[in-house]
């Protein structure tokens, strides 16, 4: 246990806001997160209520307190709310109608202010790894004081180098405020020997757990999980609902997430990507080791890693001895690796989205189902409106959209649709670059046809390959993932027998020199009298 919450929440006789805000739902709230996860992107967008403010790390900011409760120095977790926390925000809630604010060091304090104040909270959290790459940048290129004890130089700048000195570090209360391991607790004894990388993942680990901790003791309905790895503004739309936030408009919250608050460039840090710490996905395997050595629990508890489980060892049908879809199920890259890949495919994602205001203008297209939809980037915000339903074979895929893309009309399912028993039907199918990692694309063609009342829409993303009569199938003993080139010819004939009509199936462009073709299918579902 990292610090021990009392659970106890009743609120003391006498707590006058306790009592005003159950009356009337006016109630404060608090950002949780650990730094570099977008709090200060958050705290501006909530700010822009026009029934509320969010306050932007105000003081005292508990820097030192935080610290001092965390190793176990002060145990006055109460009184400490009471004294430093409580007055400005019973201010706040006089001043306006719903007060909020962030600080990176509640963790100590939750069940603390929950007792005091009868507060809500927002448990903002962001990929680990792109949280330790973050930190890293901002250390290296904006302020050189993350955890000024490590021993490894690292690759300062001018700029941080010299925000470091004008800074002593008797004075650095924001770096005393991160967490140590304390002593008996694993890295104690080799923290000074750990990299800066390393005492970074830590720090991640470290903090979300904490949270996690004293998340426990709260009623699940006065907390709310927001992933900020690839922050939506559909998911701030629902934030802004459950603390009775008015005023947000989407356009107005899209907007501003697309201005990277808080980025080293909208702090005046001009930095090439050679100058940045690499992309995760550019780590060594040594780093990688050493991250999931730390914080990989961690990753897995806050569904950036799938559980841990047996993958069946029975040939597929290719003959490997990886079964289709494991590499799927047990794939670590979360909605960073699911966002990058939408990113790599933007111009196939803009021309399907004016396909689909074209077609929806000429025949209403109320109900849409996405087939490999991963974790629905990019789709689930843009069909806010309608009916959706992302079908994938991997389940912590679907647990993941479930939790943190709760709408109404919208659902998830887990289904490997080449199975034969699969019954949902929507207006429009349409699939982004997965029937080429399939082991049978005529069968996906064909069930995506049967799912379809109006139109199908999928992309091959491997290319466009004139010339084959069939479909080349191809699968990787490695990984058990199939790697195919999909003919056009096959596809018209396919649709055909499947009686669809107005097919088109041609070259699509990219505007990428590495495949400067992909491959669209667009069907329109016949007469089935």
């Amino acid at each position: 246990m990292l610090v021990s919450p009392s659970c106890a929440v009743e609120s003391k006789a006498g707590n006058q806001l306790a009592m005003i805000s159950n009356t009337n739902n006016r109630r404060p709230y608090f950002i949780l997160s650990c730094a570099r996860s977008g709090s200060t992107s958050i705290t501006r967008i909530l700010d822009q209520a026009t029934n509320g403010h969010c306050a932007m790390e105000p003081m005292p900011n508990l820097n030192v307190e935080s610290r001092d409760v965390f190793d176990g120095r002060r145990h006055d977790v109460d009184q400490i709310v009471a004294r430093l926390v409580a007055p400005r925000v019973e201010r706040g809630m006089r001043e306006t109608q719903i007060y909020g604010e962030k600080n990176v060091t509640y963790g100590p304090f939750v069940t603390a202010l929950y007792r005091r104040l009868r507060c809500r909270f927002i448990f903002l959290i962001r990929d680990g790894r792109e949280v330790v790459r973050s930190l890293l940048d901002w250390h290296n290129l904006k302020f050189g004081s993350i955890y000024r004890e490590c021993r490894e130089a690292g690759q300062v700048n001018d700029v941080a180098r010299a925000a470091a000195a004008n800074l002593p570090a008797w004075q650095d209360t924001s770096d005393y405020a991160r967490p140590r391991p304390r002593v008996g607790e694993r890295l104690y004894t080799e923290w000074s020997e750990l990299s800066r990388f390393e005492m970074c993942a830590w720090y991640w680990a470290t903090v979300n757990e904490l949270y996690f901790e004293q998340l426990e003791c709260i009623p699940s309905e006065d907390w709310i999980l927001l992933d900020y790895t690839r922050p939506e503004a559909s998911q701030i739309e629902r934030v802004a609902s459950f603390l009775g936030l008015e005023g947000l408009g989407y356009e107005q919250v899209k907007q501003m997430l697309g201005a990277r608050i808080n980025s080293l460039s909208d702090r005046g840090v001009s930095a090439s990507a050679e100058q940045k710490y690499p992309y995760w996905m550019k780590w060594s395997a040594a780093q990688r080791e050493a991250f999931d050595l730390i914080a990989g629990a961690t990753m897995e508890k806050l569904g950036y890693y799938p559980p841990p489980g047996k993958a069946n060892a029975s040939m597929n049908d290719a003959g490997s001895k990886i079964p289709f879809g494991q590499f799927w199920k047990t794939h670590r890259g979360g909605i960073s690796w699911y966002s990058w890949m939408y990113d790599y495919r933007a111009e196939q994602h803009r021309q399907f989205k004016a396909w689909f205001e074209t077609k929806d203008a000429e025949c209403s297209l109320n109900s849409i189902m996405e087939l490999g939809c991963g974790l629905a980037v990019g789709y689930a915000d843009y069909f806010r409106d309608r009916q959706y339903l992302g079908v994938d074979l991997a389940p912590h895929l679907i647990e993941w959209c479930r939790k943190h893309r709760p709408r109404g009309g919208h659902r998830f399912i887990t289904k490997n649709i080449l199975d034969g028993d699969f019954n949902e039907t929507a207006d429009l199918v349409f699939s982004q670059g997965t029937i080429d990692n399939v082991p049978d694309m005529d069968a996906f063609l064909r069930a995506a046809v049967r799912a379809s009342r109006k139109w199908i829409y999928i992309t091959a993303y491997r290319g466009y390959f004139p010339e084959l009569a069939s479909h080349r199938v191809q699968c990787s003993d490695a990984d058990g993932v199939y790697y195919n080139d999909i003919s056009p010819d096959r596809v018209k004939a396919v649709l055909a027998e499947e009686g669809c009509i107005d097919i088109h199936v041609g070259p699509q462009a990219t505007g990428r020199e590495d495949i400067p073709y992909e491959t669209l299918i667009v069907a329109r579902i016949g007469d089935r009298r």
